[in-house]
């Protein structure tokens, strides 16, 4: 039997269809990767597979003594837990094995005949069972998990850790439960490139089942065998890896685009002959214009429309926009940035990265005026304005729609260098009529970043700002890859969010923070940024350039 069956599954938020009758099955060491837009339900498919949430109609079905471990985006947390209260009670599983072998040991020295030959049977049972868990857990092979994931310790209280250092914690105990069914939400959120390499490797060598939900596509080739793509309501499910998801979906939209091509010769056909034709009398003329009916009615789900979008063009500007002096920034006895020179000179694109806690985000935040360094100055060049997007969505009130939020108190948003209305500009970064009136607070994670971002790049008449960056920004990502763009136009595609800024753990060119100074305090490097020669045609035309990195998205952005 199947590890997990489900059937006809359905699922609205207010008008919305988030599933609209999905079915999906989980074999032994099935690796599913399940993509999708931000707001098709990735979220919401997992937790109803996994027993948190009902759907309103069809049915699931789990082989007996199956089981299962979740971790989800936002840890569920309980009061005053620490680190260590987490990984024993996810632990608990295995704990209860071991001290059934012990028991089961006990009693069968006080037991012999045909009792006896009952309690060898349960015993084999419950040491494949331990077997296949890993063994005895010992505390020494539970602090290396930890430590590979970059966790807190243990004796740390999760209320006082971050969600990154809590996720982190939560990723660890489910790797080391090692249930039946692992399913994983971003597993490499607030992961650095390093941890995500570890995970992606010890994801390889799982002994069960996992079902991901994650944009980043790289970690899909490595680790998934099959794709599950969510859009609309439907959901298709291919064998292979991400590579092989992208041919085989290529190959059949284009079948779908041939059908779809007959189908529309076959109504301007038919048209024809119902505007020549004496009205329908015979059986023969009915049944044609039945065939005609059925033709028009057969039309397909088409696929989404390529977002766009430009951004507004910046002031009259010099070389020089932004220029970091000496900058030195600390916290306690702990130097995080020491003596950073960096000049950013108009149409620069500098991505940041470096290990989790390096520092990036302060640096943006010093940028930004945000925080202040310890030592140093920051110049901004002239008529240099700053746009920034912070990780943590912290502009957003749930309050709002998503068109009072992003509106603000205009109703036009700079595109390129024309004015247009909100709603226009919201619905070119696919945000449709019936979104554009939902919740800020029913959003999904995606959303919401997109809604931030979307009120960065917001601009009134009059008004418009120069550079732009963003922190993270946005996750989830889509993995339909990074694309680079011309200064001013990058175009997205449709199921990925618009994303100029750069700042991540990843593999991008820029200014690293690394190598240790003094007290243990990381050196800034400024890079040198050759500007790569545009080819005649690509400034005639405008058309963008890839731009490779490890998480899909990972465009750029005018500086």
């Amino acid at each position: 039997m199947s590890l997990l069956s489900a059937h006809g599954l359905v699922k609205h938020v207010g008008e919305r269809v988030i599933l609209g009758g999905v079915s999906i099955t989980l074999e032994d060491r099935d690796r599913v990767g399940l993509i999708g837009r931000n707001g098709t339900g990735k979220s919401t498919l997992i937790r109803i597979l996994t027993g948190q949430e009902e759907p309103e109609d069809g049915q699931i079905q789990t082989r007996r003594g199956l089981t299962m471990a979740s971790v989800d985006q936002v840890p569920r947390l309980w009061p005053g837990a620490t680190v260590d209260d987490a990984v024993r009670r996810g632990l608990t599983h295995r704990r209860e094995v071991e001290a059934a072998l012990v028991a089961l040991e006990a009693e069968m020295h006080a037991t012999s005949g045909e009792g006896l030959d009952a309690l060898v049977l349960r015993q084999a049972e419950l040491s494949h069972e331990l077997e296949r868990l890993g063994g005895y857990i010992q505390d020494h092979a539970a602090d290396a998990v930890l430590d590979a994931l970059k966790a807190p310790p243990r004796h740390r209280v999760l209320d006082t850790c971050s969600l990154g250092e809590q996720r982190r914690v939560f990723l660890a105990v489910g790797l080391l439960a090692r249930p039946d069914l692992l399913v994983l939400d971003e597993p490499t959120n607030h992961l650095d490139v390093e941890t995500i390499e570890w995970l992606q490797g010890n994801l390889q060598s799982y002994p069960g089942a996992l079902l991901l939900v994650t944009h980043d596509r790289y970690f899909l080739d490595e680790v998934a065998d099959h794709i599950g793509e969510l859009d609309r309501g439907t959901l298709r499910v291919y064998d292979g890896n991400y590579t092989d998801y992208l041919v085989k979906k290529a190959e059949r939209e284009a079948i779908e685009a041939k059908t779809e091509h007959n189908r529309l010769r076959a109504i301007e056909q038919e048209l024809t002959w119902v505007r020549a034709s004496a009205p329908a009398r015979t059986t023969k003329q009915k049944a044609r214009l039945k065939r005609f009916d059925e033709l028009v009615k057969d039309r397909p789900v088409l696929g989404m429309g390529q977002a766009t979008f430009r951004l507004p063009h910046p002031p009259r500007i010099g070389k020089t926009i932004l220029e970091l002096k000496g900058v030195t920034k600390g916290f306690g006895e702990r130097t995080l940035i020491e003596r950073l020179d960096l000049l950013l000179k108009k149409g620069d694109r500098i991505g940041i990265v470096g290990p989790n806690g390096a520092g990036k985000t302060t640096l943006l935040k010093m940028i930004t005026g945000e925080l202040s360094p310890d030592a140093g100055e920051i110049v901004k060049g002239q008529n240099t304005e700053i746009v920034y997007a912070d990780q943590a969505r912290s502009d957003l009130d749930d309050a709002n729609t998503v068109l009072e939020e992003v509106a603000g108190d205009s109703d036009k948003v700079w595109v390129g260098d024309q004015p247009v209305q909100v709603q226009s500009f919201l619905d070119q970064l696919l945000f449709d009529s019936a979104l554009q009136r939902t919740k800020v607070a029913a959003l999904s994670g995606g959303e919401r970043s997109r809604v931030s971002l979307a009120k960065a790049l917001r601009v009134a008449a009059g008004q418009p700002a120069h550079p732009r960056r963003a922190d993270q920004r946005p996750r989830p990502r889509h993995p339909a890859g990074a694309r680079g763009g011309a200064p001013r136009v990058p175009r997205l595609r449709p199921d990925r969010e618009p994303r100029p800024v750069l700042p991540r753990p990843g593999h991008h060119r820029g200014a690293r923070l690394r190598g240790r100074g003094p007290g243990g305090a990381l050196r800034g490097e400024p890079p040198a940024l050759p500007r790569s020669p545009r080819r005649p045609e690509d400034r005639a035309s405008g058309a963008s350039r890839p731009a490779e990195g490890r998480g899909a998205g990972q465009g750029s952005s005018e500086a």
